[in-house]
């Protein structure tokens, strides 16, 4: 919107410069008597003003179509605004769906043909396999897991396919053995698409953020 603007004060500027610089002189000397008039008439001068109509006509043409996309460049920038809003409230339904332990409304973000992979590698592909997936880790080791998500960056990168990553934490979560292992922290990142008016995850990928050893002090 503000390269427009721009666009459209320069042409603006560019057309009062012409007008100040072709336009008054020649009116200057129309008004200086029937010999300035002669003058002002000769075939060098016609071919000066034609010049100067000619500037003027492509700099509002160029005025006209500029003021003409506004109503694009706005509805473009609302369907962005829309779509990244739509998406970051995809990731809250996922947070929502997870700290329930709801398999299913956590399946129903993902398209039919979706893939899983979580963040030791384990895939799973389509919404029924994703669900089944879930439905046991509710039912396992993430049985009081709590997560939250919290949203980095939201791309569209066409008119149906989107992307966002950020990172998450996760609190309750229990090792094979039965304790309950630390704060975990991670990343995730989504690719989505649109079906329907809905956005849907495509594809899941998440890891752990492991903690780097500490070096033993030096004696």
């Amino acid at each position: 919107m503000d390269s427009l603007l721009n666009k459209i004060v320069t042409r603006l500027r560019v057309a009062i410069f012409v007008v100040w610089t072709g336009v008054i002189p020649f009116v200057d000397r129309a008004r200086c008597g029937g010999r300035r008039i002669a003058s002002a008439i000769q075939i060098s001068r016609r071919k000066e003003f034609m010049r100067f109509i000619q500037t003027l006509g492509m700099a509002l043409t160029s005025l006209v179509l500029l003021l003409c996309s506004l109503p694009a460049a706005r509805a473009q920038a609302n369907a962005s605004d829309a779509d990244s809003a739509a998406i970051r409230q995809l990731v809250e339904n996922y947070s929502d769906g997870f700290n329930r332990h709801d398999a299913h409304a956590v399946a129903a973000l993902f398209a039919e043909d979706g893939d899983f992979t979580n963040m030791r590698g384990s895939s799973r592909h389509g919404r029924k396999e994703i669900e089944a997936n879930y439905a046991a880790l509710f039912a396992g080791v993430l049985k009081d897991a709590h997560r939250v998500d919290t949203v980095k960056s939201v791309r569209t990168l066409s008119a149906d396919i989107g992307a966002v990553d950020g990172f998450w934490e996760m609190t309750g979560t229990r090792a094979a053995d039965g304790t309950e292992n630390p704060l975990r922290k991670g990343l995730f990142d989504f690719v989505l698409t649109r079906q329907n008016g809905r956005w849907l995850i495509a594809i899941f990928h998440e890891a752990d953020i492991i903690a780097s050893p500490v070096a033993p002090a030096a004696k």
